[in-house]
């Protein structure tokens, strides 16, 4: 969270401090009011000096938020000097309705002046709080907090709180009832650990946020309907991404069975053609013998004929030398390939002695 204090000269430096989620105190810079805002706003609960802001505790209407406004404008009427009208009023929210409530009183020309100081800071303010408010409320009534800040000096009571110059401190106060937060740690500390819940907030009515939560209700609204308009092309698109996750994933692991079985110096990077390479050579020998069997059955049904040569590669057809005493017979040994499931194609036929030498082509019928 970033707080911004502005300083009592609308043209002077303000001070930024970066606190972090559990109240500390992570970075101080400043903000100089000769730079110009360049590159994103900074969004800040901004401090504004105290000595602008009228603030008392009374216990108000808690039904209706005009009735609640009209007694806090009553309240004012014996506090603050010119027309009340003219002033810009704000009230803590309500809680339970026996507590005093805060009420704070300003001047229009103060809230426009530091709303002013905001935009020439490049701050947009989340916030708009008296310095006061960052000091945490004492256990007792007559207590009172003070922490020295500017050469002024801030004052939190339960029921009261303001800022005055620190001569005219005991005037106003009991010094008996005084305790000073700032004698062990710093003003600066004090700030970051009660920034938070420092409360009530001047930009109220006319001043609100216009990204309050009826705006950000809107703005989700459109986003959601947004979403419901693009959810079939999300939803085709995250198939489509598993689809191609799941692809992936699949070829990766065909990669690693292929390089396990020895098929990692395959000459094609494609797993598939790959795969059948290494489905060739493991195969071939159970082919070999099924083939050897089935030539030898269709021989051995064949009177006067034998095998005298066999002719075996991988990735091409087997190719049989067959002696046989007739083209009858070597018609016979085809026949009975043909009904096992084996095509012997005649390559060459020659005579040999009283009969015929075949060079036949072996090839499974697909």
């Amino acid at each position: 969270m970033r707080l911004v204090l502005l300083p009592n000269d609308p043209t002077g430096d303000a001070l930024c401090l970066h606190i972090g989620a559990d109240g500390s105190l992570l970075e101080r810079r400043l903000l100089r009011a000769d730079a110009a805002s360049a590159g994103p706003r900074l969004r800040a609960r901004v401090v504004v000096p105290g000595t602008e802001v009228r603030a008392l505790w009374r216990t108000l209407p808690s039904r209706r938020a005009d009735q609640a406004m009209a007694a806090a404008r009553l309240a004012l009427e014996d506090h603050v000097a010119g027309d009340l009208a003219a002033m810009h009023v704000a009230l803590d929210p309500a809680a339970d309705p026996a507590m005093p409530r805060c009420v704070l009183a300003t001047t229009h020309a103060s809230m426009q002046g530091w709303l002013a100081q905001c935009e020439r800071l490049g701050i947009t303010p989340e916030a708009l709080l008296p310095d006061y408010l960052l000091l945490p409320p004492p256990d007792h009534d007559e207590a009172l907090h003070v922490v020295h800040w500017q050469g002024e000096v801030l004052a939190r009571g339960r029921t009261q709180a303001f800022r005055v110059e620190a001569t005219l401190l005991a005037v106003v106060a009991d010094a008996d009832a005084m305790h000073a937060l700032d004698a062990t740690t710093t003003a600066e500390a004090i700030f970051a650990r009660h920034a938070v819940a420092a409360s009530p907030d001047l930009l109220q009515g006319p001043y609100a946020r216009r990204d309050g939560p009826r705006t950000r209700l809107r703005r989700r609204v459109r986003v959601l309907a947004a979403l419901a308009l693009l959810s079939p092309a999300l939803v085709d698109g995250a198939l489509a991404l598993r689809h191609a996750v799941a692809a992936q994933l699949l070829q990766s692991k065909a990669t690693a069975v292929l390089a396990t079985h020895g098929a990692g110096g395959s000459d094609s990077p494609d797993p598939a053609t790959a795969a059948a390479a290494l489905l060739s050579r493991t195969t071939w020998p159970d082919a070999l013998a099924s083939r050897m069997d089935l030539l030898s059955q269709a021989i051995s049904h064949a009177p006067g004929a034998r095998l005298d040569a066999l002719t075996l590669e991988r990735a091409a057809p087997a190719l049989a030398g067959v002696q046989h005493p007739d083209s009858a017979t070597l018609d016979a040994i085809r026949t009975r390939l043909g009904d096992s499931g084996l095509d012997a194609v005649v390559v060459d036929t020659q005579a040999l002695g009283d009969g015929l030498r075949s060079e036949l082509s072996l090839e499974v019928r697909p």
